[in-house]
């Protein structure tokens, strides 16, 4: 008998469970589906977002590898113009960080060819920006400050090029990076100079002995005798 009762009110309560659900569907049935609607639309935006986004890092990354194959000697004002677009635009901030240090180089390498001070500055203004703009991007900051110090170098400032090389050196998270043993070869370059310059700086320098002027010779009398008549004029002086 209570095994019977205890069926019985399960069932009760899965009939009042079930009664109770429609009733629940039919009065917010509307709302849910709402609901269910407007999470499947976020769902599928975001997804068409993230789709769209590494399509667009993929054509990024593309051109900006497409540039850097190019030889150094044929990157003309063509390619200097595409690797700026590049730069300009913020849908990737690292593509944007790269190309902004490349755009610095190449304006640096014209500048020490051509002598051109108009390039040697847009050069350190597109290095500047990438600190200012992308300094967490640790590569791309690190080979910006290689830049700043090879503009201070070819300007003659050699304390400002060792601080920008030490900076890179320095910075562990850098290490074993290229741009890290560049700095490092150019920090001992600049070591070498100094050295050099500081032992031409401290050579002896060698002095000419000049025979002073003295009036007409004139020829000792026989009385005089001994050393001081056949001695040199120049140990004569000397005594």
């Amino acid at each position: 008998m209570k095994a019977d009762r205890r069926h019985e009110l399960r069932e009760n309560s899965l009939t009042r469970a079930v009664r109770d659900g429609r009733a629940y569907l039919k009065q917010h049935g509307r709302k849910i589906s709402w609901i269910v609607l407007a999470v499947a639309l976020v769902v599928a935006v975001t997804m068409l977002f993230v789709q769209n986004y590494r399509r667009r890092h993929a054509e990024l990354q593309q051109r900006f590898d497409g540039l850097l194959v190019r030889p150094v000697a044929s990157r003309d004002a063509t390619w200097l113009a595409k690797m700026q677009e590049l730069a300009e635009q913020d849908d990737d901030e690292r593509i944007a960080a790269l190309a902004c240090v490349k755009v610095g180089d190449a304006y640096r390498r014209r500048g020490r060819a051509d002598d051109a001070p108009d390039a040697d500055a847009a050069a350190q203004r597109y290095y500047r920006r990438v600190l200012s703009q992308y300094g967490d991007r640790t590569v791309a900051a690190g080979q910006a400050r290689y830049g700043l110090g090879c503009l201070a170098e070819a300007r003659g400032e050699a304390q400002a090029a060792a601080d920008f090389y030490e900076q890179v050196t320095g910075d562990a998270a850098l290490a074993g990076t290229a741009v890290a043993a560049m700095a490092e070869e150019a920090a001992a370059g600049l070591d070498d100079a100094a050295v050099e310059i500081t032992m031409v700086a401290r050579k002896p320098t060698t002095r000419t002995a000049t025979r002073p002027t003295t009036g007409p010779a004139t020829r000792p009398s026989p009385a005089a005798t001994g050393s001081a008549a056949t001695r040199p004029a120049e140990a004569q002086d000397a005594e």
